[in-house]
């Protein structure tokens, strides 16, 4: 997230592709992913990545809220 606060957006989304790739049921690693995407206005990608945020923590009330 830091490269994203940045403005590093394309290293970003990598390595958190990669950390996916590591842990894959990692709930937050998908809701920065989305996080990335939405602000870079890529919302299809970012709707996805916030749809399996919430079914991997189905009561993290943020993730609601980005999908709202």
């Amino acid at each position: 997230m830091i490269l994203h606060q940045k403005g590093d957006d394309l290293n970003a989304i990598g390595f958190i592709k990669k950390a996916i790739s590591i842990a894959p049921d990692n709930f937050f690693y998908h809701l920065n992913l989305g996080n990335i995407y939405f602000s870079g206005t890529k919302h299809a990608e970012a709707d996805g990545c916030y749809q399996k945020a919430l079914e991997l923590n189905p009561n993290f009330i943020p993730t609601m809220i980005h999908l709202a």
